[in-house]
């Protein structure tokens, strides 16, 4: 597969009424775009993918389905699966081989929604539900989502640790994550984590912003960082967490950031690390279209 100096090509999930495939565009300098579907799935190999595909450094491709793989595991829909974390790589004919390197089983994590590569190269991702912990809040009571990590093999499915599973009071349904510059882990649930008010649904919480720190065996020691308390003055649902200058960190609440009880569109954050702590600050809002002065220049 040749890449010309005038074409520029992006992998992508996508998905529709009749099929669901990985997709590769491919826009010449004049605009024009072809598709090329790469992969399809069909249920053994994965269902529904859903976010970003991530690249290691060698140009293979990472994505998670949020079901099928066949390893059931209770309530997992008809034993169809509880998700699958895959691998595309390139071969020397120029087609795209897929190797499906772990499928979730309901009590390691479920419905998988994103992986991020570590700095050691390694795989980081978070699953919305499963890891067998969590109260009556989390979905069907299979727990309240984990934050995992794979590790490759010499041969077949690369190896499983399930770093943290949440409990519904520690925050639920995990999503993003993130690696600051000195490599600890950093991640946002989108609900509970005990700091809610009624605007927060569930109302016991409206999501927190964590870091992780390993053990020398276990389960990761969870730290939260920020735990998110009204829907309207502070933000509801953080996720798009990323690491700027200086370890300040950035995040978008799905709701939101207005200045009282009213409209609560959405809201982007910032928290900036200091001696005391870290000091978290809404630096735009959808409900009142306003942010910060620029500096000048």
């Amino acid at each position: 597969m040749q890449i010309h100096a005038n074409t520029t090509r992006s992998a992508i999930v996508v998905r529709n009424a009749c099929a669901i495939a990985v997709l590769l565009l491919s826009f010449s300098a004049i605009g024009w775009a072809s598709e090329e579907a790469i992969l399809k799935f069909n249920g053994s190999n994965g269902a529904n993918p859903t976010g970003n595909l991530v690249r290691d450094s060698v140009g293979n491709l990472y994505g998670v389905t949020t079901s099928g793989g066949g390893e059931g595991g209770t309530n997992c829909s008809d034993n169809y699966g509880c998700g699958t974390v895959f691998k595309l790589t390139l071969n020397l004919s120029g087609h795209w081989i897929q190797t499906v390197l772990h499928r979730f089983r309901g009590i390691d994590g479920m419905w998988p929604n994103s992986v991020i590569v570590g700095p050691d190269g390694n795989l980081y991702g978070t699953t919305t539900v499963g890891g067998g912990l969590g109260g009556t809040t989390c979905e069907r009571n299979t727990g309240c989502g984990v934050v995992f990590k794979l590790v490759p093999t010499s041969t077949g499915p690369w190896t499983e640790t399930v770093l943290y599973a949440f409990n519904g009071a520690d925050g639920s349904i995990p999503n993003a994550l993130a690696f600051d510059a000195s490599g600890n882990l950093f991640g946002t649930t989108l609900g509970e984590g005990g700091g809610g008010v009624t605007a927060c649904a569930p109302a016991g919480g409206c999501g927190v912003l964590f870091e992780l720190t390993p053990n020398s065996s276990g389960p990761w020691t969870l730290i939260n960082v920020h735990v998110f308390v009204d829907a309207f003055t502070d933000a509801q649902g953080p996720e798009g967490l990323i690491f700027g200058p200086g370890g300040v960190i950035y995040g978008m609440g799905a709701s939101g950031g207005s200045a009282g009880a009213g409209s609560s569109d959405g809201a982007v954050f910032q928290l900036t690390p200091g001696a005391s702590g870290w000091t978290f600050s809404l630096i735009y809002s959808s409900a009142s279209q306003t942010g910060p002065t620029p500096p000048p220049g």
